[in-house]
């Protein structure tokens, strides 16, 4: 007869394969794994902890903006269909004497300014998210990102005028 404990017996996070297969696959029970098992010092845990950290911080960033617009039959935008900048818009830079997408340029848009009134406080034309209905009905939600860390505004038209705005993170 052989005495075996239950102790004795091989975690789950302590096989190597698995936690670096977890850290891969699904990081955050590959870091509980990491740091529960036996398999690897303190430096290369804490190694390994701050690479993941950064690579998903990293993620979190700024991307650039994906322009889309309506083709002027009304219908909503898709990917086939790529935002062209029109004369009456401005460049998507900000443009000097506006307040740009801040906390102040947020505070400056009223209810029922234009498209156009919103664009000179900002000093970009933003990015249409989605549009639905017709003629005076005709509703458009469109975004201004600013920043790190996902600050944005968005601002609702309907009948080209401002019927409620929201933002995230201004400054």
């Amino acid at each position: 007869m052989t005495d075996q404990h239950p102790d004795t017996q091989r975690k789950w996070y302590d096989s190597k394969a698995i936690v670096i297969l977890l850290l891969i696959l699904f990081f955050p029970v590959g870091l509980y794994a990491l740091w529960k098992g036996q398999n690897f010092s303190t430096v290369v845990k804490g190694i390994l902890t701050g690479v993941i950290c950064l690579a998903v911080l990293g993620s979190m960033g700024d991307r650039p903006e994906r322009r889309q617009s309506t083709s002027g039959t009304g219908s909503a935008p898709t990917s086939s269909q790529p935002r062209t900048q029109t004369a009456s818009e401005p460049e998507s830079k900000q443009k000097s004497g506006s307040l740009g997408v801040t906390k102040a340029g947020y505070e400056a848009i009223q209810n029922g300014m234009t498209r156009e009134q919103v664009i000179a406080i900002l000093g970009e034309s933003g990015e249409e998210l989605s549009r639905a209905g017709d003629g005076q009905y005709e509703t458009a939600i469109y975004t201004w990102k600013a920043g790190f860390f996902g600050a944005n505004m968005n601002v609702t038209f309907q009948g080209d005028r401002v019927m409620a705005k929201a933002q995230f993170g201004l400054k």
